[in-house]
C-alpha cells in the first residue's frame, strides 16, 4: 500500500477541486493577484500553501447586510400597509 503524500502544488482545476471554489473565481483571484502561481512551461501550478493562505484571507461568516437593508429578514423592503390596500 502506497503512503498518502500531500502534493506541493496543483493545477487550477486540482486547486477547484479541492477548495470547492469553481474556476472562474480562482482565475479571478489570480489575475488580481490574490492567489499567486507558478508557471513551468505551459503549466500553472498553485502551491498548496499559497491556496491555504488565500482561502484564510477569506471573510468569516456570513457578509453583512447593506444599510437600507438591516434587520430586514428576507432581504426585500417591507412595503406599507397602505401599499397592500385596494380600494
Amino acid at each position: 500500500m502506497k503512503p498518502l503524500v500531500r502534493p506541493l502544488a496543483v493545477s487550477i482545476a486540482g486547486a477547484s477541486e479541492i477548495t470547492s471554489l469553481s474556476i472562474s473565481v480562482l482565475d479571478l483571484a489570480i489575475r488580481n493577484g490574490v492567489l499567486p502561481v507558478r508557471r513551468y512551461g505551459n503549466r500553472t501550478l498553485v502551491l498548496v500553501s499559497e491556496l491555504e493562505r488565500f482561502l484564510e484571507s477569506l471573510p468569516v461568516g456570513r457578509p453583512a447586510a447593506p444599510s437600507h437593508l438591516e434587520g430586514l429578514r428576507s432581504g426585500r423592503p417591507r412595503k406599507s400597509p397602505a401599499e397592500g390596500v385596494k380600494t
